[in-house]
């Protein structure tokens, strides 16, 4: 068996490429939460670093071209989801023209502790095949998969973890996003570095529910408090209605 520190997986030829939380955890037959703390106790570095980190970063981001103010197809789809004008402005929100690498998407910016290091497209068609665009890996300041978006807008010991961006619009400030269910440790370490306690609110889906189960290993694992909450709705949290997402920030104490 191989292991790879840098990009945390492990390798056999009988079973491939394996996660090393998972790995560990089926040698030592024990549970992932376990493993995470197996780990975390005994590893002389961080042995799930992301390798993405090692590429040679901009100083500054440069947005591509045909990005700037929102135009009305991107106001259209703001408000066939039932977000407003101030949800734009909350998250400064871009929109993409007719031509250009994020065209026909609606851009928002990722910042960390104030700066802009990344940005993420969405789009408004529901046409594309790639609903998610990220800023390529050469152009980003620092990989938005090794931070939170929404990170800034926590200001408390606790933050509500959400799959995507439109989701945390939905719900506000307090509540960040992991860019999908795939998180990466480094986003993991950020929240532990930074809060106390945690709310994990993905989707319902199994595989959804079984990377929020990861999650909520690693966290708990480096001394966190935390919970997994599912939406009784059968809703993902960016089809919520305003008045939905605010019972939810009472609910959470955001």
């Amino acid at each position: 068996m191989g292991i790879n520190m840098l990009k945390g997986y492990s390798v056999c030829y009988k079973h491939g490429y394996s996660w090393l939380p998972k790995t560990v955890a089926a040698l030592a037959r024990t549970t992932l939460q376990q493993a995470f703390i197996i780990l975390t106790k005994y590893s002389t570095g961080e042995v799930l670093e992301d390798y993405k980190t090692q590429i040679k970063r901009k100083d500054k981001l440069e947005l591509p071209a045909g990005v700037g103010p929102m135009q009305k197809m991107h106001w259209d789809y703001l408000k066939s989801r039932n977000f407003s004008a101030s949800t734009a402005r909350e998250w400064e929100l871009l929109g993409g023209g007719l031509h250009g690498k994020q065209a026909f998407r609606i851009v928002a910016p990722i910042r960390l502790d104030g700066v802009l290091i990344s940005y993420q497209g969405r789009d408004v068609t529901g046409h594309s095949k790639q609903r998610y665009k990220m800023c390529e890996l050469e152009e980003e300041v620092y990989p938005c998969k090794s931070t939170i978006y929404g990170i800034d807008k926590c200001k408390g010991d606790k933050i509500l973890i959400v799959e995507g961006i439109t989701d945390t619009w939905r719900i506000g400030p307090g509540c960040g996003s992991t860019f999908g269910i795939e998180w990466m440790p480094a986003q993991a370490r950020m929240i532990a570095n930074r809060f106390k306690s945690f709310i994990i609110l993905f989707d319902a889906e199994e595989q959804a529910q079984e990377k929020a189960s990861e999650l909520y290993g690693y966290l708990t694992a480096r001394g966190l408090d935390g919970e997994i909450a599912t939406l009784n709705t059968g809703k993902d949290p960016g089809e919520l209605t305003d008045k939905q997402a605010k019972e939810i920030r009472g609910d959470f104490g955001l």
